[in-house]
């Protein structure tokens, strides 16, 4: 069977937590810096890939031609009360693969009216 020409990008379930573990851990300390905003150690991506709430965010991966995950992005939405109608997109591609041309395209279409971008 011929391999796809292009990514494939999918919405993720929490049957894709380890794929996603890994590919968060697969960012250099630079690349981690720039997704989520500070350095983070491996012990704390794991608790992060744990902590998503896959019923309540919109987590999106884009698959190369062999099944690795190369790039991700999660659309996490604020869960208190005060500050509901917000979100917050993260997204982190592992290669030069354009993951998102327009990432407030997501939030845009969810109704949220503030976003906060997160990206290298």
């Amino acid at each position: 069977m011929a391999k796809p020409l292009l990514p494939l990008a999918t919405e993720l379930s929490p049957l894709d937590r380890a794929a996603l573990a890994r590919h968060f851990l697969a960012l250099d300390d630079a690349d981690r810096r720039l997704r989520f905003g500070v350095p983070q150690r491996d012990s704390a991506i794991r608790a992060y890939v744990e902590r998503i709430d896959f019923s309540r965010d919109a987590v999106f991966g884009v698959w190369d031609a062999d099944l690795q995950l190369i790039g991700a992005a999660h659309l996490a939405r604020a869960g208190k009360r005060a500050e509901l109608g917000k979100a917050q997109l993260g997204y982190a591609p592992i290669t030069s693969t354009t993951l998102f041309r327009d990432p407030s395209r997501g939030a845009d279409s969810t109704g949220f009216g503030l976003g906060m971008i997160h990206s290298f």
